[in-house]
């Protein structure tokens, strides 16, 4: 959601996520004979949900107030 509030003065935006992933793939590094060698592999399911919001006011001419927060919560499953 993005929205403009107070004639234009305030703005806010907020977003809510919720993933699922299956045989997540990720890159992981090993020390090979050449250097450092790149393997991709399946690695878990995983699950990611959260939300953010965000918003600023002018509270004058001169005056900008802003603010953030975002809450994330993820695990991998076997």
């Amino acid at each position: 959601m993005k929205t403009d509030l107070a004639d234009g003065r305030v703005r806010l935006n907020a977003a809510v996520f919720w993933n699922e992933i299956e045989n997540m793939q990720r890159e992981i590094n090993t020390p090979g004979a050449l250097g450092v060698a790149q393997i991709l592999r399946n690695t878990a399911n995983a699950r990611m949900r959260g939300f953010e919001v965000e918003g600023r006011a002018f509270l004058s001419e001169n005056t900008l107030l802003t603010g953030h927060v975002g809450y994330v919560d993820a695990e991998y499953r076997q």
